[in-house]
């Protein structure tokens, strides 16, 4: 797959800033929808790719790119959240159970911390998600061959 930013035209690197870009509309319906639209928004970028995916290997590879980013990133969310949230229910049970013993009121602080680091922890990963997608986007209409670690690698592999 050809994705030289050498012959990209400028709406070539436009239309694939916009597939990068519109993870910041992921960002914003997932945060305003409690996450329950956040897969609807991920279709974005695949529906740019399947506009272009005949027209131009360029815009196809990134928009590409972006949907799996977005649904790799969308994927590790919701492990870290289960998982965090898993951690906290047992650490606040064990808390619970041990208060009756006088002895778990010394663990509540310890849970307290647990639970606000586990918060930010489950909270910065779609913001550094954000972060990357709209470096890419920026990268990709500035002319830079922008590639996600992993998954461009991943995807020439396979496409």
């Amino acid at each position: 797959m050809q994705t030289s930013f050498q012959t990209a035209t400028t709406d070539e690197r436009r239309m694939a800033a916009l597939a990068h870009g519109s993870i910041l509309l992921t960002f914003v319906v997932s945060v305003t929808t409690g996450g329950l639209a956040t897969l609807a928004a991920v279709l974005v970028p695949l529906f740019i790719w399947f506009l272009y995916r005949e027209r131009s290997a360029y815009v196809a590879f990134h928009a590409l790119q972006a949907t799996v980013f977005q649904l790799a990133l969308l994927a590790l969310s919701l492990a870290a959240t289960v998982a965090v949230g898993a951690v906290l229910v047992v650490v606040w049970v064990v808390t619970g159970l041990l208060s009756l013993l006088l002895v778990g009121v010394l663990l509540v602080p310890v849970a307290i911390v647990l639970s606000v680091v586990g918060g930010l922890a489950v909270a910065l990963i779609p913001l550094a998600g954000l972060g990357y997608g709209l470096f890419g986007a920026w990268e990709v209409y500035n002319g830079a061959d922008f590639r996600y670690r992993w998954v461009a690698d991943w995807l020439e592999n396979r496409v």
